[in-house]
């Protein structure tokens, strides 16, 4: 899987490819480590899930590709 993420891929894929995304999605209450929730949808859909939508999704998908881009990406 290719950065930047759009939001359309799923979110196992985006797990798949980058298993740190977890921690990081967590860390913003995207996903539910404590309980072990599976989300079958695309990450976008998850994140409406949580209430996170337009703008804000836009700003933490920009985030979470620069934090999988690494230092400098």
């Amino acid at each position: 899987m290719e950065l930047p993420l759009t939001g359309a891929e799923s979110v196992e894929a985006v797990l798949e490819a980058f298993p740190q995304a977890a921690s990081w999605l967590g860390d913003r209450h995207v996903i539910c480590r404590q309980c072990g929730e599976v989300y079958w949808g695309s990450l976008r859909d998850l994140a409406q899930y949580r209430h996170v939508e337009g703008a804000a999704f836009e700003t933490l998908l920009a985030k979470l590709n620069a934090f999988l881009a690494g230092p400098g990406g």
